[in-house]
Parts: structure tokens; sequence; C-alpha cells
């Protein structure tokens, strides 16, 4: 199918009456769900998942994108193939799409599911980013002298793995400048103006987005509950599919949805 002009694509899975659209974080894609869309067909949902603009094999957008311009193209996605009342998964980058498309599109969604969603924006005043910011100046410096200019690119790698940015590492070209642009928007805000039924799901040791976050969630969302996978990381729709899984057939079939819905 074609998106705002640019073949999109996309996998699918199953013939159910449920509907689930799921949002893949970076630097993943749609072969991420290869365990999980299949485990939910099974369980009578049928399951899509587009490799969002920049990733996969969909192609990059022409300049750089926020995350309100990845929410525009999702709705464009949801109306090219006629989809409407379905749950919405959002995994890490795609957890920041689907509160935005939730608060634009509430009607469009039957339930929201966040699973280690990006969006808090760190606390720039932490001795950790204070320290990595001294660290990128002074090494900035140090770095242009000729005998070390060699080594600056691998300095500047070990930086941003420090920062966690390791997502910038791995993009090229505009989708470098769409990180640096999605990273700077805070969604904490808006948490309390979700009024979609929402589950909140997490690993306990998740290092890319810290379950204090899935915990600030689900303290702003008003009709939340939360799981957190004990000794999990963070890509758990690829790790965990069977667990996540069950969570998300739970969670579809609650009276709190169905009361909703």
């Amino acid at each position: 199918t074609e998106v705002q002009g640019k073949k999109v694509h996309y996998r699918e899975w199953g013939s159910g009456n449920k509907l689930l659209l799921a949002l893949h974080g970076w630097p993943a894609d749609s072969t991420h769900y290869a365990e999980l869309g299949p485990i939910l067909a099974q369980a009578s949902f049928r399951v899509i998942v587009p490799d969002l603009p920049g990733w996969g094999e969909t192609p990059a957008p022409a300049s750089a994108w926020g995350v309100s311009d990845y929410r525009r193209w999702v709705h464009d996605f949801t109306a090219a193939l006629h989809l409407s009342d379905f749950f919405l998964f959002g995994h890490s980058f795609g957890g920041r799409v689907a509160i935005k498309y939730t608060l634009e599109h509430p009607y469009d969604v039957s339930g929201l599911i966040l699973c280690a969603a990006a969006g808090i924006r760190p606390n720039p005043y932490t001795l950790k980013r204070r320290l990595l910011k001294f660290t990128a100046v002074v090494g900035k410096t140090v770095f242009s002298l000729p005998l070390l200019r060699r080594l600056r690119p691998l300095a500047q790698r070990f930086l941003y793995r420090a920062a966690g940015s390791s997502d910038y590492l791995q993009a090229e070209g505009v989708m470098k400048e769409t990180i640096v642009k999605v990273l700077q928007e805070d969604l904490t805000p808006l948490l309390p103006e979700l009024k979609r039924p929402t589950l909140i799901l997490w690993g306990s040791e998740d290092g890319a987005t810290p379950l204090r976050d899935g915990e600030l969630m689900a303290k702003q969302i008003p009709q939340s509950t939360m799981h957190v996978f004990a000794g999990a990381r963070h890509n758990l729709p690829k790790l965990l599919p069977k667990a996540v899984a069950e969570q998300i057939i739970s969670f579809t079939a609650s009276e709190l949805v169905s009361y909703i819905e």
C-alpha cells in the first residue's frame, strides 16, 4: 500500500475479530514481531505492524520529522487500510506515537498498550548527564588536537552509548535529525489527558526507558494498569512474546475495556 505518496511495508497476522495495530521502537521494525504476531493470531487477533518511515523497508521522510509527523502518518496508514476500533500497541518510540495518536483520535482506539514506552524526557540536571556534558565539551577540545584527531569518532561513539543514544549511532542521513527532534519533546504533560483504558508493560531491568518512567505513566494516566516483568530488559515484544501476548489478551478481554466499547 501507499501512504503520503510512498510505498509502505507492513506485516500482518491473523483474521480474528480483535484488531491490534502495533508501532515498533527504534532501531527496530516489523520483524521484531515475528513471534508475538502469530501468538496473538492464534488468540483471535488480527495483528498489523507497519515499518515506520525510516526503518525497515519503508522509506525515510524527506525532512526531519517530529512525533506529530509520525502520528499523522499512522493516521493516514489506518485510513489507507480502512482500520478502526483497534487496540493500539506502542513499544519504545512507538509508544510516543501511540500516546499522541490516542489523544488526537480517541474514538479509533479501543484500548492503549504502552510497552517500555518513551516520551518522558530525562532530567538534564542529573549527575550523569552533567558529567556527560562536561566530558563532551572537554573531549571536543582535546580530540581536536592533531595527534588525537583520529580518535575523535571512537570517543563520540563512547559518549553516545554512555548517554543511551545508540539509536543515533545506527541512524543515517535525515534519521539522525529526526531522532534529535523527537527526543526534544517531553510528553509528560499530555499523560493525564489520555482517556482510553491503558495497559502499561515494563521490564524491571530496562536500561533504555527506566522503570521509573513506567511508574510515572501509570500514575499520570487515569484509566491505567501496570504489569512489570521481573528481570526483563527493554525489547519485550521480541524477548518475551508469550508473556506479552498473555498480558494483551487479558487486557483486551477486561471488563473495563468491554464497558468503554
